[in-house]
C-alpha cells in the first residue's frame, strides 16, 4: 500500500511538471523553516527547491536499497528535468544534493563498467583455459572431441569496448528493463553432456551467461541515468544561470566528477557545454585579483560572470504515458481508499 502511495505522488507530481506556471509557482513560494525534515534544518528555502531535494532524497534512499525501483527512478529524474528550466534561487543544500546525485550515480556507472571488465577478462582466461585443457585431452587420448566455450566476441565484450549502441530515453529504456527483468528469469537447464566432453556443467554456463546480460543491461541504464542528470544541469544552466548561482558554486567545488566522463562519446557532448560554462567562471575568479576567498565573494564573482556567458536554450520535457491496463494498478488503490474511508 505504502508503495502504492509513492507511486500515485509521483505520478502525479510528474503530470503537474509538464505545466510551465505550476513549475513558476513552485519557486514563488517561500517557506521559512521545514521542520519535518530530519536530514537537515531547512530555512528559508522555495517549494520548489524543497521538491528537489525530496525527488533526490527518494531516489537516494532508492539506491541504497536493497529493491532498486528503476521505474521510480525514471518518474523522479523525468520530474527533476521538466523542472530544471524553471529553476530560480535554487537553495545551496538542492543544489549540493543535486551534485552529490551526480556523483552517486557517476560512481555506480563506474563499479558496473568495471564489473563487465573484469567479467570479459575472465571469460577470456576460462575460454583460452579451456582451449589447453582440450588441446592437452586430445593429445593423450587421440579423441577429437572438443569443449563448449563461450565466443571471445561476445555482446558483452562488444558493449565494453564501446561499439555498441547507445541506448537512452523513454520506450528504449523501458525495453532495457523488461530485457533485465527477461534475463534474471529461471530458464531450464540443458541435458547433461557426456562428462569428457565438458570442463564445466552447461547449466552454470546458463546462469553465468544470464548475469552477464543482466550486468550489461544494467550499465546501460545506469548511462541513461547519467545523462538525463547531466541533461538536468545542463538545462538549469542554459536556462536559468543567472538565477542560480548556488548551482554553478557547487559544480566548481565538485568539478573533478567530469573528469571520468569526458571519455564517453554518448556524455561527452553534455560534459563539454558544463565545463565551458564552469571554465569561464574560473577564469574570471583566476583575474579577480581577490586573495582571501570567501562563498559570499565567489558568489558575487559567479553572479558577475553569469552575465556574460552566452548560451543556447536547452529545452528538456518528459511527459506521463500511460500504460496498458493502467487499471491493474489504479482499481485496487481507489477501493483500498474507498473502503477505508466507509469503515
Amino acid at each position: 500500500h505504502r508503495e502504492r502511495v509513492v507511486y500515485m505522488i509521483l505520478m502525479c507530481l510528474l503530470i503537474l511538471s509538464q505545466d510551465a506556471p505550476f513549475n513558476e509557482t513552485l519557486q514563488q513560494i517561500k517557506l521559512d523553516s521545514v521542520t519535518w525534515y530530519r536530514e537537515r534544518f531547512l530555512h528559508d528555502i522555495s517549494l520548489g527547491s524543497l521538491v528537489v531535494v525530496l525527488l533526490i532524497r527518494t531516489i537516494q534512499l532508492n539506491l541504497n536499497h536493497k529493491f532498486r525501483d528503476t521505474y521510480l527512478h525514471l518518474n523522479c529524474l523525468a520530474t527533476l528535468a521538466n523542472m530544471s528550466m524553471h529553476y530560480s534561487d535554487l537553495h545551496p543544500y538542492a543544489a549540493h544534493r543535486l551534485v552529490k546525485l551526480l556523483e552517486m550515480i557517476t560512481k555506480k556507472h563506474t563499479r558496473l563498467v568495471h564489473k563487465c571488465r573484469q567479467r570479459v577478462i575472465r571469460a577470456r582466461t576460462l575460454s583460452s583455459l579451456q582451449r589447453s585443457v582440450a588441446v592437452s585431452f586430445n593429445n593423450s587420448s587421440g579423441s577429437s572431441g572438443g569443449f563448449s566455450s563461450p565466443p571471445l566476441d561476445s555482446p558483452l565484450a562488444t558493449s565494453v569496448r564501446g561499439e555498441g549502441e547507445s541506448v537512452v530515453w523513454d520506450k528504449q529504456l523501458a525495453e532495457l528493463m523488461q530485457s533485465r527483468r527477461d534475463s534474471l528469469a529461471p530458464t531450464s537447464p540443458p541435458p547433461t553432456p557426456a562428462p569428457h566432453k565438458t570442463w564445466l556443467s552447461n547449466t552454470s554456463e546458463t546462469l553465468d551467461q544470464n548475469n552477464a546480460a543482466a550486468l550489461e543491461v544494467d550499465v546501460q541504464i545506469s548511462e541513461s541515468f547519467l545523462r538525463i542528470v547531466l541533461e538536468i544541469i545542463n538545462s538549469c544552466l542554459t536556462n536559468a544561470l543567472r538565477k542560480n548561482p548556488q548551482l554553478s558554486y557547487a559544480l566548481l567545488q565538485e568539478r573533478n566528477i567530469f573528469i571520468g566522463l569526458r571519455s564517453n562519446p554518448q556524455l561527452a557532448p553534455l560534459v563539454a557545454n558544463i565545463e565551458t560554462i564552469l571554465g569561464h567562471f574560473e577564469g574570471m575568479l583566476s583575474r579577480s585579483g581577490v586573495t582571501e576567498w570567501t562563498t559570499d565573494v565567489i558568489l558575487e564573482v559567479i553572479e558577475q560572470g553569469s552575465k556574460t556567458v552566452k548560451t543556447q536554450q536547452y529545452p528538456l520535457q518528459f511527459a506521463y504515458e500511460e500504460e496498458q491496463e493502467p487499471e491493474q494498478f489504479f482499481t485496487p488503490f481507489v477501493w483500498r481508499l474507498v473502503c477505508k474511508q466507509i469503515t
